[in-house]
């Protein structure tokens, strides 16, 4: 909810400020310049006497109480307000679960920094992107885990994006089939109008105990679309070397520095052809950072949300604050002007 405060009339307000108030104080200053009397006598030196003379403030005041009431009018007749604009959200949006690969392999340079990390950082954009749905994230190797289930929270799916990197869970290998498994469990409940998975990987299926085949019917059973993406540079890589047994980058014993091999092109791009060809989905080749950032905003483009708002609005009027003010300086004026401050002529 927003709140402002605005004018209903500015025009009523800036016309009556330009007209009536400049008219006001210039009939107020010639008089005073050319004051005429009312009442012919040869003599007033009797009527003087005994009354005091009128100061410099006694003669402006109640004009100015005048001038002041006026003003007052003037920004009641604008009729100051508050608004109050409360959107509401008409759209069941879009349930998605990114299905990221962090196999060792992931850690090959051929994208900046490596693939992992620049696919980590092309997904943070798309999450960003996608601010009526609901996203989740799963991350395989040799096993699949859920990282965040379905959210809309995404801070808590960013920070959750931050900590996945490669050899995280200890068990290497390409689970894909799990892996894809996992992700359309995470969707299989959910009552959105549309269902997409976003598979990410460089590699063939070489672990876990479903087939990638068997687990795109599953999604397509369930009305779940795919997109695959297939990382990584054409030909070798230089990729960092990793301990089978604690899942971490093996580093020299006498430089520290990490320990680099070579990996050769294993996708299976047949494979995730066939996931989306047979779910409805799209399959994507990204050899650089670049391109995979234009896959993801190709499918951002595909899956957008058609986001329908109603405002609500409600109005607190303010005009009262001002005209009774206005009333008053004006009756205060006039007790004034036939009292205290009363003129003979």
């Amino acid at each position: 909810m927003s709140s402002s405060l605005e004018l209903a009339r500015p025009d009523l307000l800036i016309l009556a400020g330009a007209v009536i108030l400049p008219t006001v104080l210039w009939h107020h200053l010639a008089k005073q310049r050319h004051p005429r009397g009312t009442v012919r006598f040869s003599d007033v030196k009797r009527l003087t006497q005994g009354l005091p003379r009128p100061g410099f403030y006694h003669r402006h005041f109640l004009a100015t109480l005048r001038l002041l009431a006026l003003a007052l009018a003037v920004i009641a007749l604008g009729r100051p307000r508050m608004t109050q604009s409360l959107e509401e959200i008409l759209t069941q949006g879009i349930d998605i679960t990114i299905c990221l690969d962090l196999s060792g392999s992931m850690l090959a340079e051929d994208m900046q920094p490596n693939r992992i990390g620049a696919a980590k950082k092309v997904v943070r954009n798309f999450i960003e992107g996608r601010k009526s749905d609901r996203v989740g994230l799963v991350v395989f190797a040799g096993r699949a885990y859920t990282q965040c289930p379905l959210t809309t929270d995404q801070q808590v799916l960013m920070n959750l994006l931050d900590r996945v990197d490669a050899g995280m869970l200890r068990e290497d290998g390409t689970a894909i089939g799990m892996g894809l498994a996992m992700a359309v469990n995470r969707l299989r409940e959910t009552s959105a109008k549309s269902r997409v998975i976003i598979l990410v990987t460089d590699g063939r299926n070489n672990a876990g105990k479903l087939e990638p085949a068997t687990s795109a019917e599953l999604a397509k059973a369930m009305g779940i679309k795919v997109y695959t993406i297939g990382v990584g540079g054409k030909g070798r890589a230089k990729v960092p070397m990793m301990d089978p047994r604690t899942g971490r980058v093996m580093t020299d014993p006498f430089t520290g520095q990490p320990m680099y091999g070579y990996t050769d092109e294993d996708l299976q791009e047949d494979v995730l052809r066939d996931i989306a060809t047979t779910t409805g989905g799209v399959y994507f080749r990204a050899t650089a950072t670049r391109a995979l950032a234009a896959v993801f905003s190709e499918i951002d483009r595909l899956e957008k949300t058609d986001v329908k708002t109603r405002e609500h609005r409600r109005y607190t009027e303010y005009f009262a604050w001002f005209l009774i003010p206005s009333l008053l300086l004006l009756l205060l004026e006039t007790v004034l002007a036939n009292t205290r401050l009363r003129r003979i002529p």
